[in-house]
């Protein structure tokens, strides 16, 4: 049985992520998982470990969800870089990448939260 949440649930008040990078983390494991890269058991203790580490556990409920998703692709990282999925020097290029685009201000956008509509093919 498959069950979806959507945006627009009352049993779900507060969005389930607070920015669109923790869902494309959240996805991104997610399929490279199903996909069979990694077994579940890897990730999950990772995960774990990584939480254990910080001095502050995550608690998404107060607001700090963005720290449970930087634990959650540290503990990718690790688990993919062990692996021999990614490469450490692929990961901070990339790194890099990223923390330049936001130092240029280029990532200013809202997310769509609700359906999308499509018009119609014209004939």
């Amino acid at each position: 049985m498959t069950t979806s949440i959507r945006p627009d649930d009352p049993a779900f008040p507060e969005p389930v992520f607070a920015a669109p990078w923790e869902a494309k983390a959240f996805a991104m494991i997610i399929a490279l998982h199903q996909r069979g890269l990694f077994p579940w058991r890897a990730f999950h203790e990772a995960l774990a470990a990584e939480v254990a580490r910080c001095d502050l556990p995550p608690q998404p409920e107060s607001g700090s969800a963005s720290v449970y998703y930087v634990q959650w692709m540290v503990a990718a990282e690790a688990v993919l870089s062990r692996l021999g999925i990614v490469d450490d020097a692929v990961i901070a290029g990339r790194a890099v990448m990223i923390r330049a685009e936001l130092d240029a201000g280029d990532h200013d956008y809202e997310a769509a939260t609700g359906p999308v509509a499509i018009a119609p093919a014209r004939p």
